[in-house]
């Protein structure tokens, strides 16, 4: 999320609330003889197709995502939604279909990346960190040294040892 964007939170939970709450409608009003009034059905269906698409517009003209990677995904996500509710809108159910697969594929997709992405982190910031603590250590070890020069030399020896390694690294990923 964006800086002081938290808030989104609240209004993406509000939107799949309203949508909840107008599919349950049907459910509610049932006529004399134990039957739906005709148009309740598809009354909701309209209203909630509605409400998908203005959760899709929402997203899309806040952008309360801060890495583009997200906003790109979560506005393909709701587009998918929101095809898959007009599609059901006009009672094509083998689309419908179709659209609820691809979603559920993207979404393992999306899941198996995000920890490939997290365990590329791990291994970075593990490495980034090793470095940092043989700097340190070689700095304490060289602090008492007579000869300021010595220190800075070895220090930045150290450190552009790490540019190297992390630049080299980067490169096998990418």
């Amino acid at each position: 999320m964006r800086p002081r964007r938290h808030w989104y939170f609240l209004v993406d939970m509000g939107m799949s609330v309203s949508i909840g709450l107008i599919a349950a409608v049907p459910a509610v009003v049932v006529g004399v003889n134990g039957e739906l009034p005709t148009g309740v059905c598809s009354g909701a269906l309209y209203a909630a197709t509605a409400v998908q698409c203005a959760a899709m517009i929402v997203f899309a003209v806040l952008r309360p995502a801060a890495v583009r990677w997200e906003l790109l995904l979560t506005c393909l996500m709701d587009a998918l939604a929101t095809l898959g509710a007009i599609l059901a809108s006009i009672d094509n159910t083998d689309a419908v279909n179709g659209i609820d697969t691809l979603q559920l594929v993207v979404s393992v997709v999306l899941f198996v990346v995000s920890i490939a992405e997290y365990m590329l982190v791990l291994l970075t910031f593990g490495h980034l960190r090793r470095n940092i603590s043989l700097l340190t250590t070689e700095r304490n070890a060289t602090k008492n040294a007579h000869l300021y020069r010595r220190d800075q030399s070895v220090a930045l020896r150290v450190l552009v040892d790490l540019i190297c390694d992390e630049k080299q690294r980067l490169e096998k990923f990418l």
